[in-house]
């Protein structure tokens, strides 16, 4: 019984559900290079972060936009967005992981980045 409900929720789901176009926000500032190639993201409360691919080895950083600014633009799209800055200590992880090829995920938890 338990397996025709959940078939049934499921099928009922599909049905109701549209798809929703995907609205690109424009990035302005450092944050706006594309050489970056934000891999990943990660709510820090209101903060939405981004985690670059390849952070600038000199001066690593991921990028921070409010919730407040999100859904404004989301309203106003060609608005640029620009991010904050937060400096990371990478401590020579670069150079410590053989075969280094950039970031692919992002954690947030207690006040410690992943």
């Amino acid at each position: 019984m338990k397996t025709v409900q959940i078939i049934l929720l499921l099928s009922l789901s599909l049905g109701i559900c549209k798809e929703v176009k995907p609205l690109p926000l424009i990035l302005s500032g450092p944050a706006g290079d594309k050489t970056l190639e934000m891999s990943s993201l990660a709510w820090a409360g209101e903060t939405l972060l981004l985690m670059p691919q390849y952070p600038n080895d000199a001066k690593p950083l991921v990028y921070g936009i409010d919730k407040s600014i999100i859904k404004d633009r989301i309203k106003n799209p060609r608005v640029p967005i620009e991010p904050k800055e937060y400096s990371i200590q990478l401590k020579n992880l670069l150079d410590s992981v053989p075969g280094f090829q950039g970031f692919e995920a992002v954690c947030y938890v207690r006040g410690e980045l992943y």
